[in-house]
């Protein structure tokens, strides 16, 4: 087993400073292997030629486009982990980090969403990563996670689905329901609440826009919307 830690950054190189050395820390006492990716999102603080010259033992990489989602998406595909860890550069991980995030690594759970985002390679290779539609990395996460409880895969989280919907800003609110809610019915009711930050022709152009990504997700659905929205919690 060996789990990936994969760490995005835009001009954080002094955050990296700060908090890398407890992630080195907790991975070099991890009971797996553990490698360590830091994606620098085309930042202009040299953290690229700087953070290889202090760290020998991480992966540095350029991410070749703009954002968040793509950013992990290509660090995951230069990684060799079998379970794919996600978290800021701005975060300290405990000594015993790994040894308590262990228990979670089980064939049947897809992720677990804490104040870190673990996922299964395998799940995440087939939900082709994170979607890089969304203006915020955490609505692309809502979205990741969304997509899997729809095919049935166990999440592990404390968190309400419903009301993460209900937070996201409006155009990633649009672009989430659009192409998740698969259910006509209930897609319009969704829209309707948000009917007064509602530009109509920005909601078309949204349908439009995921309309074969919906297709695809209705496709792959074994459990319903409403199962997920009202009894399913992440």
């Amino acid at each position: 087993m060996k789990t990936s830690v994969i760490i995005p950054s835009k001009n954080g190189l002094h955050h990296l400073k700060e908090c890398l050395p407890s992630v080195i820390n907790a991975a070099a006492k991890a009971p797996f292997e553990t490698e360590i990716i830091i994606i620098d999102d085309n930042s202009n603080d040299n953290t690229f030629e700087v953070l290889p010259q202090i760290y020998s033992q991480i992966k540095v990489l350029k991410n070749p486009k703009q954002g968040a989602s793509s950013a992990r998406n290509f660090a995951v595909k230069h990684s060799s982990g079998n379970w794919l860890l996600f978290i800021d550069n701005d975060v300290f991980l405990e000594e015993d980090f790994f040894l308590k995030t262990a228990k979670y690594l089980q064939d049947d759970i897809f992720c677990v969403v804490n104040k870190y985002f673990l996922t299964k390679r395998s799940h995440f290779i087939v939900l082709n990563g994170f979607d890089d539609i969304y203006l915020q990395k955490e609505s692309a996460e809502l979205d990741f996670i969304y997509c899997g409880s729809k095919r049935g895969w166990k999440i592990i989280s404390c968190n309400n689905i419903l009301k993460q919907i209900s937070c996201l800003s409006s155009k990633d609110y649009f672009s989430f329901i659009c192409k998740n809610i698969t259910s006509n019915k209930l897609l319009f009711l969704m829209i309707i609440k948000r009917i007064f930050n509602l530009n109509f022709l920005e909601v078309i152009k949204t349908y439009l826009a995921v309309k074969e990504k919906r297709t695809i997700e209705k496709i792959n659905a074994v459990v319903d919307d409403i199962k997920i929205l009202q009894e399913h919690k992440l």
